[in-house]
């Protein structure tokens, strides 16, 4: 058992559920911070809205795009609702924008895009996570029947 789970437990025996609740909640959302911070600083380097670089340069930001892509693939989407910025779709508009990035081969802008996103919506969240997953199966063209 881990320091975490014991607290849990003694939580439980003297308060109920409601602690429990919120402290497990505070757990998972310190274990999704992480999990963002790891992202930015995957692409946090090829940030850069007006891609104005070399070929070279794009062509990093492509290979960091794939690595973040196989280190998103690593966590699961959150089981719990959260509300997205201003409504439960304001997601989309990041999305949109990241996909015309893609397809153009911007792949800083997408990058920027993608720091916009985690910095201000939820992308845990599993119509978020899918989407993004989505976006990057399309464009890279990689099979995965996972999600």
């Amino acid at each position: 058992m881990k320091f975490n789970d014991r607290l849990c437990v003694l939580f439980l025996l003297k308060d109920g559920d409601i602690i429990i609740f919120k402290l497990m909640w505070k757990l998972r959302v310190k274990k999704e911070d992480k999990a963002r911070n790891k992202l930015m600083r995957l692409i946090g380097e090829y940030n850069n809205w007006g891609n104005d670089v070399d070929e070279d340069t794009n062509q990093k930001a492509k290979e960091k795009l794939l690595e973040f892509y196989e280190e998103l693939k690593t966590y699961e989407p959150s089981k719990y609702y959260e509300l997205s910025g201003c409504s439960h779709l304001s997601y989309l508009t990041q999305i949109i924008k990241i996909a015309d990035a893609l397809e153009d081969k911007l792949y800083l802008r997408v990058c920027n895009e993608l720091e916009f996103l985690i910095c201000f919506e939820p992308i845990f969240q599993n119509r978020i996570y899918c989407n993004l997953i989505h976006v990057f199966e399309k464009h890279f063209k990689i099979h995965s029947d996972d999600i």
